[in-house]
Protein backbone atom coordinates (compact mmCIF):
# COMPACT_ATOMS: atom_id res chain seq x y z
CA UNK A 1 0.00 0.00 0.00
CA UNK A 2 1.77 3.16 -1.29
CA UNK A 3 -1.26 5.57 -2.21
CA UNK A 4 -4.06 7.13 -1.54
CA UNK A 5 -5.97 5.34 -4.16
CA UNK A 6 -4.39 2.19 -2.24
CA UNK A 7 -6.10 3.48 0.95
CA UNK A 8 -9.27 4.40 -0.63
CA UNK A 9 -9.72 1.16 -1.86
CA UNK A 10 -8.84 -1.00 1.14
CA UNK A 11 -11.22 0.76 3.67
CA UNK A 12 -13.99 0.45 0.96
CA UNK A 13 -16.93 -1.93 1.68
CA UNK A 14 -15.72 -4.25 -1.42
CA UNK A 15 -12.25 -4.03 -0.34
CA UNK A 16 -13.29 -4.71 3.67
CA UNK A 17 -15.75 -7.28 2.31
CA UNK A 18 -12.81 -8.92 0.40
CA UNK A 19 -9.98 -8.72 3.81
CA UNK A 20 -12.84 -10.76 5.92
CA UNK A 21 -13.59 -13.01 2.97
CA UNK A 22 -9.66 -13.96 2.35
CA UNK A 23 -8.72 -13.58 6.12
CA UNK A 24 -7.67 -17.17 6.82
CA UNK A 25 -5.82 -17.57 2.71
CA UNK A 26 -2.49 -17.56 2.39
CA UNK A 27 -1.44 -14.50 0.98
CA UNK A 28 0.75 -16.53 -1.67
CA UNK A 29 -2.80 -18.00 -2.68
CA UNK A 30 -4.54 -14.79 -2.83
CA UNK A 31 -1.95 -12.91 -4.78
CA UNK A 32 -1.54 -15.95 -7.31
CA UNK A 33 -4.67 -17.43 -7.67
CA UNK A 34 -7.54 -14.94 -7.25
CA UNK A 35 -8.46 -11.85 -9.44
CA UNK A 36 -11.00 -9.15 -8.31
CA UNK A 37 -12.96 -6.79 -10.62
CA UNK A 38 -12.37 -3.52 -8.63
CA UNK A 39 -8.67 -3.81 -7.01
CA UNK A 40 -5.85 -5.62 -7.59
CA UNK A 41 -4.97 -9.18 -5.55
CA UNK A 42 -1.30 -8.28 -4.59
CA UNK A 43 -3.07 -5.17 -1.66
CA UNK A 44 -5.20 -7.41 -0.59
CA UNK A 45 -2.97 -10.43 0.08
CA UNK A 46 -0.33 -8.05 1.38
CA UNK A 47 -3.29 -6.19 3.26
CA UNK A 48 -4.28 -10.18 4.58
CA UNK A 49 -0.34 -10.75 4.96
CA UNK A 50 -0.50 -8.61 7.68
CA UNK A 51 -3.64 -8.78 9.32
CA UNK A 52 -2.19 -12.21 10.11
CA UNK A 53 1.18 -11.10 11.32
CA UNK A 54 -0.97 -8.84 13.82
CA UNK A 55 -2.89 -11.50 14.79
CA UNK A 56 -0.26 -12.25 18.23
CA UNK A 57 2.11 -8.94 17.91
CA UNK A 58 -0.85 -6.43 17.85
CA UNK A 59 -4.10 -8.27 18.95
CA UNK A 60 -6.77 -5.47 18.83
CA UNK A 61 -5.03 -3.81 15.94
CA UNK A 62 -6.65 -7.24 14.06
CA UNK A 63 -9.63 -7.98 15.89
CA UNK A 64 -10.95 -4.72 14.41
CA UNK A 65 -9.19 -4.78 11.13
CA UNK A 66 -6.98 -2.27 10.97
CA UNK A 67 -5.45 -0.82 7.88
CA UNK A 68 -1.41 -2.08 8.65
CA UNK A 69 1.17 -0.44 6.27
CA UNK A 70 3.78 -3.60 6.13
CA UNK A 71 7.20 -0.51 7.07
CA UNK A 72 5.10 0.55 9.94
CA UNK A 73 4.12 -2.70 11.02
CA UNK A 74 8.01 -3.58 11.17
CA UNK A 75 9.14 -1.12 13.12
CA UNK A 76 6.44 -0.81 15.70
CA UNK A 77 6.24 -2.25 19.21
CA UNK A 78 4.09 -5.32 19.91
CA UNK A 79 0.86 -4.21 22.33
CA UNK A 80 2.81 -6.71 25.11
CA UNK A 81 5.72 -4.37 25.11
CA UNK A 82 3.85 -1.26 24.96
CA UNK A 83 1.47 -1.83 27.76
CA UNK A 84 4.37 -1.81 30.06
CA UNK A 85 4.95 1.84 29.98
CA UNK A 86 2.74 3.03 32.54
CA UNK A 87 2.15 7.03 32.60
CA UNK A 88 -0.61 9.31 32.70
CA UNK A 89 -1.77 12.71 33.33
CA UNK A 90 -4.70 14.94 31.63
CA UNK A 91 -2.77 15.70 27.51
CA UNK A 92 0.16 13.88 25.60
CA UNK A 93 2.16 14.51 23.09
CA UNK A 94 3.62 11.83 20.83
CA UNK A 95 5.96 12.89 18.16
CA UNK A 96 6.31 10.40 16.42
CA UNK A 97 2.82 8.92 15.91
CA UNK A 98 3.67 5.54 13.49
CA UNK A 99 1.28 2.76 13.56
CA UNK A 100 0.49 4.58 16.34
CA UNK A 101 0.70 1.15 19.18
CA UNK A 102 2.45 3.15 21.92
CA UNK A 103 -0.40 5.85 21.55
CA UNK A 104 -2.94 3.34 21.80
CA UNK A 105 -1.42 1.63 24.72
CA UNK A 106 -1.10 4.92 26.61
CA UNK A 107 -4.42 6.95 25.82
CA UNK A 108 -6.02 4.78 28.65
CA UNK A 109 -4.36 7.19 31.09
CA UNK A 110 -4.29 10.51 29.17
CA UNK A 111 -8.28 12.19 28.59
CA UNK A 112 -6.11 13.73 25.61
CA UNK A 113 -3.51 12.76 22.51
CA UNK A 114 -1.90 14.46 19.93
CA UNK A 115 -0.06 12.61 18.21
CA UNK A 116 2.38 13.84 15.26
CA UNK A 117 3.02 11.86 11.75
CA UNK A 118 4.35 14.17 8.92
CA UNK A 119 3.51 11.63 6.25
CA UNK A 120 0.04 12.50 4.63
CA UNK A 121 -1.30 9.09 4.11
CA UNK A 122 0.27 7.55 7.25
CA UNK A 123 -1.78 10.31 9.51
CA UNK A 124 -5.03 9.44 7.63
CA UNK A 125 -4.39 5.78 8.12
CA UNK A 126 -3.75 6.72 11.64
CA UNK A 127 -7.47 8.51 11.97
CA UNK A 128 -8.83 5.63 10.42
CA UNK A 129 -7.31 3.00 12.83
CA UNK A 130 -8.15 4.94 16.37
CA UNK A 131 -11.32 5.69 15.02
CA UNK A 132 -11.92 1.39 14.42
CA UNK A 133 -10.25 1.35 17.92
CA UNK A 134 -12.55 3.42 19.61
CA UNK A 135 -9.15 5.92 20.61
CA UNK A 136 -11.25 9.13 19.47
CA UNK A 137 -9.32 11.31 22.05
CA UNK A 138 -6.30 10.82 20.20
CA UNK A 139 -5.67 13.88 17.58
CA UNK A 140 -3.34 12.80 14.19
CA UNK A 141 -1.54 16.11 12.85
CA UNK A 142 -0.01 15.64 9.38
CA UNK A 143 3.02 17.85 10.89
CA UNK A 144 6.78 17.18 12.01
CA UNK A 145 8.04 17.34 15.64
CA UNK A 146 10.04 20.29 14.74
CA UNK A 147 7.40 22.38 13.13
CA UNK A 148 4.69 21.57 15.92
CA UNK A 149 7.46 22.71 18.81
CA UNK A 150 8.86 25.64 17.27
CA UNK A 151 4.87 26.89 16.69
CA UNK A 152 2.91 25.72 20.02
CA UNK A 153 1.67 27.97 22.80
CA UNK A 154 -0.82 26.06 24.52
CA UNK A 155 -0.73 24.40 27.80
CA UNK A 156 2.31 22.10 29.18
CA UNK A 157 1.54 18.62 28.29
CA UNK A 158 2.52 15.98 31.22
CA UNK A 159 4.08 13.75 29.09
CA UNK A 160 6.16 14.50 26.01
CA UNK A 161 7.02 10.61 24.14
CA UNK A 162 9.44 10.42 21.44
CA UNK A 163 10.46 7.23 19.36
CA UNK A 164 13.00 8.76 17.32
CA UNK A 165 14.05 6.29 13.64
CA UNK A 166 16.84 4.34 14.03
CA UNK A 167 17.03 4.58 10.04
CA UNK A 168 18.94 6.80 7.74
CA UNK A 169 17.59 8.46 4.55
CA UNK A 170 19.25 5.56 2.98
CA UNK A 171 17.04 2.91 4.88
CA UNK A 172 20.72 1.87 6.93
CA UNK A 173 20.59 1.65 10.68
CA UNK A 174 22.25 4.28 12.39
CA UNK A 175 23.64 3.55 16.39
CA UNK A 176 24.48 7.11 17.67
CA UNK A 177 21.53 9.32 19.19
CA UNK A 178 22.35 12.30 17.08
CA UNK A 179 21.51 10.38 13.36
CA UNK A 180 18.26 9.47 14.77
CA UNK A 181 15.30 11.26 13.36
CA UNK A 182 14.32 13.56 14.78
CA UNK A 183 17.41 14.25 16.60
CA UNK A 184 16.40 14.49 20.53
CA UNK A 185 19.45 16.32 21.58
CA UNK A 186 18.95 19.38 18.88
CA UNK A 187 14.93 19.67 19.92
CA UNK A 188 15.90 18.87 24.01
CA UNK A 189 15.36 22.44 24.71
CA UNK A 190 11.65 23.24 22.70
CA UNK A 191 10.18 19.75 24.53
CA UNK A 192 11.37 21.01 27.65
CA UNK A 193 9.67 24.04 27.20
CA UNK A 194 6.57 22.30 26.38
CA UNK A 195 6.33 19.37 28.65
CA UNK A 196 6.73 18.06 32.23
CA UNK A 197 8.05 14.93 31.29
CA UNK A 198 9.73 14.00 28.03
CA UNK A 199 10.11 9.98 27.29
CA UNK A 200 12.38 8.65 24.68
CA UNK A 201 11.77 5.52 23.33
CA UNK A 202 15.51 3.96 22.25
CA UNK A 203 16.90 0.64 20.71
CA UNK A 204 18.54 -2.22 22.86
CA UNK A 205 21.64 -1.30 21.40
CA UNK A 206 22.28 2.01 22.80
CA UNK A 207 24.83 2.21 25.36
CA UNK A 208 23.43 3.48 28.55
CA UNK A 209 26.74 5.63 29.92
CA UNK A 210 26.26 7.59 26.30
CA UNK A 211 22.40 8.46 26.59
CA UNK A 212 23.14 9.86 30.28
CA UNK A 213 26.31 11.49 28.77
CA UNK A 214 24.41 13.35 26.16
CA UNK A 215 20.87 13.79 27.71
CA UNK A 216 21.15 15.96 30.85
CA UNK A 217 18.05 16.11 33.44
CA UNK A 218 17.58 12.25 32.97
CA UNK A 219 16.16 10.85 36.04
CA UNK A 220 15.61 7.33 34.83
CA UNK A 221 16.15 4.59 32.43
CA UNK A 222 14.00 2.27 32.14
CA UNK A 223 14.63 -1.27 30.27
CA UNK A 224 11.71 -3.45 29.19
CA UNK A 225 12.03 -7.21 28.15
CA UNK A 226 9.63 -9.62 27.46
CA UNK A 227 10.23 -13.17 27.67
CA UNK A 228 14.04 -13.02 28.02
CA UNK A 229 14.33 -10.54 25.08
CA UNK A 230 15.03 -7.06 25.74
CA UNK A 231 12.95 -5.04 23.90
CA UNK A 232 12.86 -0.93 24.53
CA UNK A 233 15.17 1.49 26.51
CA UNK A 234 12.92 4.23 27.72
CA UNK A 235 14.79 7.63 29.10
CA UNK A 236 12.93 9.53 31.19
CA UNK A 237 13.64 13.48 31.06
CA UNK A 238 12.26 16.11 33.84
CA UNK A 239 13.21 19.79 33.13
CA UNK A 240 13.32 19.72 36.44
CA UNK A 241 15.23 16.92 37.86
CA UNK A 242 19.16 18.16 38.51
CA UNK A 243 20.03 15.63 41.53
CA UNK A 244 23.29 13.54 39.71
CA UNK A 245 21.32 10.28 40.81
CA UNK A 246 19.85 8.47 37.88
CA UNK A 247 17.15 5.51 38.84
CA UNK A 248 18.06 2.21 36.60
CA UNK A 249 14.32 0.74 36.12
CA UNK A 250 14.07 -3.62 34.65
CA UNK A 251 10.70 -4.09 33.42
CA UNK A 252 10.56 -7.87 32.59
CA UNK A 253 7.83 -9.97 31.62
CA UNK A 254 8.18 -13.54 32.63
CA UNK A 255 5.91 -15.91 31.37
CA UNK A 256 2.62 -13.86 32.12
CA UNK A 257 4.05 -12.62 35.13
CA UNK A 258 5.78 -9.36 35.43
CA UNK A 259 8.70 -8.11 37.46
CA UNK A 260 9.93 -4.73 38.87
CA UNK A 261 13.34 -4.34 39.99
CA UNK A 262 14.55 -0.57 40.94
CA UNK A 263 18.08 0.65 42.05
CA UNK A 264 20.31 3.46 41.61
CA UNK A 265 22.12 3.16 38.02
CA UNK A 266 25.81 4.28 39.56
CA UNK A 267 25.44 3.06 43.24
CA UNK A 268 28.11 2.06 45.61
CA UNK A 269 29.99 -1.02 44.61
CA UNK A 270 28.50 -4.29 45.85
CA UNK A 271 30.96 -7.20 46.85
CA UNK A 272 31.54 -9.71 44.03
CA UNK A 273 30.62 -13.08 45.62
CA UNK A 274 31.89 -16.37 44.13
CA UNK A 275 30.59 -19.67 44.21
CA UNK A 276 31.16 -23.15 41.89
CA UNK A 277 27.55 -25.90 42.55
CA UNK A 278 28.20 -29.19 43.09
CA UNK A 279 25.48 -31.74 41.50
CA UNK A 280 22.22 -31.27 43.31
CA UNK A 281 21.94 -27.63 43.41
CA UNK A 282 20.53 -24.47 41.80
CA UNK A 283 21.80 -21.93 39.11
CA UNK A 284 20.14 -18.88 38.45
CA UNK A 285 20.18 -17.17 34.96
CA UNK A 286 18.91 -13.64 35.13
CA UNK A 287 16.57 -12.33 32.54
CA UNK A 288 18.48 -10.60 29.61
CA UNK A 289 17.33 -7.30 31.08
CA UNK A 290 19.09 -7.52 34.19
CA UNK A 291 22.67 -7.89 31.89
CA UNK A 292 21.50 -4.76 30.12
CA UNK A 293 20.98 -2.79 32.71
CA UNK A 294 24.10 -4.45 34.50
CA UNK A 295 22.08 -4.78 37.23
CA UNK A 296 22.76 -8.58 37.97
CA UNK A 297 24.89 -8.61 41.42
CA UNK A 298 22.17 -5.80 42.95
CA UNK A 299 19.35 -8.57 41.81
CA UNK A 300 21.00 -11.40 43.56
CA UNK A 301 21.91 -9.69 46.31
CA UNK A 302 18.74 -8.82 47.20
CA UNK A 303 17.63 -12.67 46.99
CA UNK A 304 20.35 -14.37 48.46
CA UNK A 305 22.14 -13.21 51.96
CA UNK A 306 25.34 -13.40 52.63
CA UNK A 307 26.84 -16.80 52.61
CA UNK A 308 23.97 -17.94 50.14
CA UNK A 309 26.05 -18.08 46.62
CA UNK A 310 28.05 -15.80 44.34
CA UNK A 311 28.89 -15.87 40.59
CA UNK A 312 29.82 -18.77 38.86
CA UNK A 313 31.97 -16.61 36.54
CA UNK A 314 34.76 -14.41 36.69
CA UNK A 315 32.54 -12.18 35.26
CA UNK A 316 28.76 -11.44 36.48
CA UNK A 317 26.83 -14.09 34.93
CA UNK A 318 25.37 -17.67 36.64
CA UNK A 319 24.49 -17.24 39.97
CA UNK A 320 25.21 -20.90 41.69
CA UNK A 321 24.14 -21.71 45.15
CA UNK A 322 23.01 -24.41 47.43
CA UNK A 323 19.52 -22.54 47.82
CA UNK A 324 16.09 -22.41 46.38
CA UNK A 325 14.10 -19.40 46.71
CA UNK A 326 10.71 -19.72 47.14
CA UNK A 327 9.97 -15.92 45.58
CA UNK A 328 9.53 -15.18 41.81
CA UNK A 329 12.64 -15.33 40.49
CA UNK A 330 12.76 -12.94 37.27
CA UNK A 331 14.82 -15.44 35.31
CA UNK A 332 15.25 -18.78 35.12
CA UNK A 333 16.32 -21.42 37.55
CA UNK A 334 18.00 -24.86 36.78
CA UNK A 335 19.34 -27.82 39.16
CA UNK A 336 22.67 -29.14 38.31
CA UNK A 337 22.49 -32.70 37.05
CA UNK A 338 26.11 -33.06 35.93
CA UNK A 339 29.37 -31.19 35.67
CA UNK A 340 32.75 -31.50 33.10
CA UNK A 341 35.29 -29.57 32.16
CA UNK A 342 34.93 -28.51 28.99
CA UNK A 343 36.33 -31.49 26.96
CA UNK A 344 33.66 -32.28 24.05
CA UNK A 345 34.10 -36.49 23.58
CA UNK A 346 33.94 -36.88 27.49
CA UNK A 347 30.48 -34.61 27.48
CA UNK A 348 29.26 -36.41 24.00
CA UNK A 349 30.36 -39.94 25.27
CA UNK A 350 28.30 -39.09 28.87
CA UNK A 351 24.97 -37.63 27.15
CA UNK A 352 25.03 -40.45 24.74
CA UNK A 353 25.05 -42.60 27.83
CA UNK A 354 21.79 -40.73 28.92
CA UNK A 355 20.27 -41.12 25.51
CA UNK A 356 20.31 -37.18 24.82
CA UNK A 357 19.89 -36.60 21.40
CA UNK A 358 18.89 -33.05 21.22
CA UNK A 359 20.30 -29.89 23.93
CA UNK A 360 19.39 -26.67 24.69
CA UNK A 361 22.94 -24.33 25.51
CA UNK A 362 23.19 -21.22 26.74
CA UNK A 363 26.47 -19.35 27.50
CA UNK A 364 28.19 -16.92 29.67
CA UNK A 365 31.99 -15.55 28.90
CA UNK A 366 32.69 -18.71 27.62
CA UNK A 367 35.09 -18.50 24.38
CA UNK A 368 33.20 -20.93 22.12
CA UNK A 369 30.57 -20.01 20.07
CA UNK A 370 26.81 -22.54 20.41
CA UNK A 371 26.84 -23.21 16.57
CA UNK A 372 30.40 -24.65 17.68
CA UNK A 373 29.45 -26.52 20.69
CA UNK A 374 26.48 -27.86 19.48
CA UNK A 375 29.15 -29.02 16.62
CA UNK A 376 31.37 -30.39 18.29
CA UNK A 377 28.85 -32.04 20.52
CA UNK A 378 26.94 -33.43 17.26
CA UNK A 379 23.82 -32.56 18.58
CA UNK A 380 21.02 -30.26 17.76
CA UNK A 381 19.31 -27.86 19.86
CA UNK A 382 16.13 -28.98 21.73
CA UNK A 383 15.12 -31.34 24.53
CA UNK A 384 14.53 -31.03 28.09
CA UNK A 385 18.17 -30.86 29.17
CA UNK A 386 20.30 -27.49 28.97
CA UNK A 387 24.63 -27.52 29.13
CA UNK A 388 25.34 -24.00 30.66
CA UNK A 389 28.37 -23.09 29.78
CA UNK A 390 30.76 -20.45 31.27
CA UNK A 391 34.15 -19.58 32.83
CA UNK A 392 34.80 -20.07 36.12
CA UNK A 393 36.83 -17.94 38.74
CA UNK A 394 39.71 -20.20 38.70
CA UNK A 395 39.70 -19.54 34.63
CA UNK A 396 38.08 -23.26 33.34
CA UNK A 397 35.78 -23.55 31.09
CA UNK A 398 32.96 -25.25 33.04
CA UNK A 399 29.74 -26.72 31.97
CA UNK A 400 27.07 -27.61 33.49
CA UNK A 401 24.30 -30.11 32.36
CA UNK A 402 20.97 -29.32 33.94
CA UNK A 403 17.42 -29.15 34.43
CA UNK A 404 15.17 -26.15 33.86
CA UNK A 405 12.39 -25.85 37.16
CA UNK A 406 11.02 -22.69 36.64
Amino acid sequence: MNTQEDFEQLISPYGQGLINTYLHVSPVEIALKHKFNEMAASLIATQVKYLQKSKKKLPHFYQHRCIIPPLSFEQSSSETTASLKQYSGTQMLDLTFGLGVDSYCLSAGFERIIALEKQILLAQIGRYNMTKLGKNHIEILPTSAEEFLSEYDGSSFDLLYIDPSRRSQKNKKVFLLEDCSPNVLTLMPLMKRVSKLIVIKLSPLFDLTEVIRKIPNTRKILVISVRNECKEVLVEVDPHHTSSTIMLEIVALIKGQLHRFEDKLERDPLPIKHYEPKVGEYIYDADVGFYKGRMLNPLFHSYFQEGKGGFISAEEGFWGTKHYVETAFPGRIFQVEAIFPYKPKQIKRYLKGMKIKHINIIKRHFPHSTQLIHKQLQLSSGGEYFLLCTRTFSKDNKVFLVKRLI
